[in-house]
């Protein structure tokens, strides 16, 4: 059956949906926010199986890449990018820039005091977009994952309520295998298999207790459609589609212009239980690490694989393959801090976070 679109105006859209002066959200159930083909970061409310368009919260979108949404403690709001090399942060309806660079960034994602930029690798290699995620912490970004070897079908990042980061990865630039979670510091916690075609993907946010994953008009199976999908222990399983709102925004050469989105976003409460997805930590923890003189001792009653332990902004600090059950890493030298400490023991990775002082 053909899909029917309804035929509005940009002008009667933005008189009927009218732009607020300054960011007001609303983070209650059901609700999300699209970066419009039009320029307007537009309010979507899902209800009884169907989404339907709110009020544009901001009409100066314009050249922008990706939304998010986050509070580094001065209010709730937008961040976006501008290419190459601008951060974007809306502060009292206004786009400012709060970082420059010379590195170009697709999609973002939020929650909390925790932003993600993201870009994607291509059907060939090309330096302005290699597979990249950043991590933004309201003043400056950090790259927490960067892997050349696979893609990243769907073009963007959800963030969960602890600031974990979830992406898809997969062998072609289309075919989604697997979704990734991943912990600020750039530690993947969490890989579920998952599979279908990610042609098209744009936009990926975590609302009620569901991810969902949006899909633009040349999507081979969900064309102008938001899927649901749920995660229960290692695995995700697919939802029914839901229809995204596209109305005429105006006339062109080729006839109707439509209402598309290029990146969704969601500061609606997530009850995505982490104890239950993430297998290493549904477990009792087999591996202590413990500070002691100096120096982070890990003790597990089976040899590890490997131990890795990075800083909290993702960079290695110390690395060894085949440790004994009781390994000591002395820490002379370290700037005092927070240290992520990786432990992989029978095919299972246990997270621990120390401060070194």
């Amino acid at each position: 059956m053909p899909r029917l679109h309804t035929t509005l105006s940009t002008a009667l859209l933005t008189a009927l949906l009218p732009a607020a002066t300054c960011a007001q959200f609303d983070c209650g159930t059901g609700v999300f926010y699209g970066l419009g083909s039009d320029g307007n970061v537009h309010t979507l409310i899902m209800s009884g199986g169907t989404i339907a368009l709110g009020p544009i919260v901001n009409s100066q979108g314009t050249g922008l890449f990706g939304l998010a949404m986050a509070d580094f403690g001065d209010g709730l709001t937008l961040y976006s990018a501008a290419n190459p090399g601008e951060v974007k942060k809306l502060n009292g309806g206004t786009w400012q820039t709060v970082q420059t660079d010379t590195l170009y960034r697709i999609n973002a994602g939020g929650r909390g005091d925790h932003v993600y930029y993201q870009v994607g690798r291509l059907f060939n290699p090309n330096p302005l977009f290699p597979n990249r995620i950043e991590h933004f912490d309201g003043t400056a970004t950090t790259t927490v994952w960067d892997d050349q070897t696979v893609y990243q079908p769907v073009a963007d990042v959800a963030v969960d309520g602890d600031g974990n980061a979830y992406f898809f990865t997969g062998p072609t630039a289309f075919d989604v295998t697997a979704l990734n979670v991943m912990s600020p510091a750039g530690v993947v916690l969490s890989t579920i298999p998952v599979a279908f075609d990610g042609f098209n993907a744009f936009g990926s946010f975590l609302m009620d207790d569901k991810l969902y994953v949006g899909f633009g008009a040349s999507s081979n199976n969900w064309p102008n459609q938001l899927l649901p999908i749920t995660i229960s222990g290692n695995s995700a399983t697919l939802g029914t589609p839901i229809d995204l709102p596209v109305p005429v925004i105006g006339i062109g050469p080729n006839g109707p212009v439509y209402l598309s989105f290029t990146d969704l976003e969601s500061c609606a409460a997530e009850t995505i239980d982490l104890a239950t997805g993430l297998q290493a930590m549904a477990s009792p923890m087999p591996v202590q690490v413990i500070t002691e003189n100096g120096a982070i001792l890990v003790a597990s009653d089976q040899r590890p694989t490997w131990i890795l332990v990075t800083d909290a902004l993702g960079r290695r600090i110390h690395a060894e393959a085949h440790p004994d059950n009781r390994t000591r890493i002395p820490t002379a030298g370290w700037l005092d801090g927070l240290y992520i400490v990786v432990t992989e023991v029978a095919g299972q990775r246990f997270v621990e976070r120390m401060v070194v002082r």
